[in-house]
């Protein structure tokens, strides 16, 4: 990881007193309001640029939409996501350090990073892969054993099974979730490689369990209310999701 910010500007932090000097340290333990700070932080870099944040998500939707047309490419394409996750969290660092902010600096992590956010996004896939077989071979495991059930019982089975598995996929799916949501941030801004991000980002992400427990039950408000009017919400509320990466991850590495 790098010691210096090759893009550090003197210029005004514009959401409030978070540093802008991007110098890595261990992750630290924020408290439980924090989730609610980093939405607010991430709102504000969104109202200093709204016209261009709602055009970077257009551009991205296409793009993912596009990909998911193409046969083949449709299977990987989300190893894009860490990309454009990265050129995001970039166009966030750029607002919050005055240097402004442009459609294309979504596209940042295609020029930079590239191989090491498509890592981040293998290593994902195969970790969701595993889990994924892992929990096959046990719903088969367990499956062999419903026709020793009657009818009746075996549907009861059935569907205590079908709750439980749906519960062991989440408890599996959150530790990659976490160790995938601040991985782009540290490799664009921090130079970190693949793995020492993801392993970084999931600890950041378990020293600060409550206040993003919080972050998650605002942002799924708010992803109800945002689909209320056709959905046109989302294009305010997928900018702040992003924003919203980059000023936790500022507030947990950073300051």
């Amino acid at each position: 990881m790098t010691e210096t910010n090759p893009y550090k500007s003197p210029d005004a932090d514009v959401v409030g007193e978070h540093s802008t000097d991007l110098t890595l340290h261990d992750p630290v333990k924020q408290n439980v309001g924090a989730g609610v700070t980093w939405i607010s932080d991430a709102f504000k870099l969104f109202t200093s640029k709204p016209g261009i944040w709602i055009a970077a998500t257009i551009v991205y939707w296409v793009v993912v939409f596009v990909l998911a047309l193409i046969p083949i490419v449709n299977l990987v394409s989300g190893l894009v996501t860490p990309i454009f996750t990265a050129g995001f969290v970039y166009a966030s660092y750029k607002l919050d350090t005055g240097q402004g902010m442009e459609v294309v600096d979504i596209f940042e992590g295609f020029q930079r990073k590239l191989g090491t956010l498509v890592l981040v996004g293998v290593f994902s896939l195969v970790l969701s892969i595993i889990v994924i077989a892992v929990l096959f071979l046990l719903a088969m495991a367990f499956g062999v054993s419903l026709s020793s059930q009657t009818a009746g019982g075996a549907q009861e089975f059935n569907a205590a099974l079908g709750i439980i598995f749906a519960l062991l996929f989440l408890a599996f799916l959150l530790p990659i979730i976490m160790m995938i949501w601040f991985a782009p941030a540290l490799v664009m801004l921090n130079d970190m490689g693949a793995w020492p991000a993801m392993v970084m980002s999931f600890k950041g992400c378990l020293r600060n369990i409550l206040p993003f427990l919080v972050y998650g039950i605002f942002m799924f408000v708010m992803a109800i209310i945002a689909a209320i009017p056709l959905l046109l919400g989302y294009l305010v509320l997928m900018p702040v999701m992003y924003a919203s990466i980059y000023t936790a991850y500022k507030s947990i590495y950073i300051k």
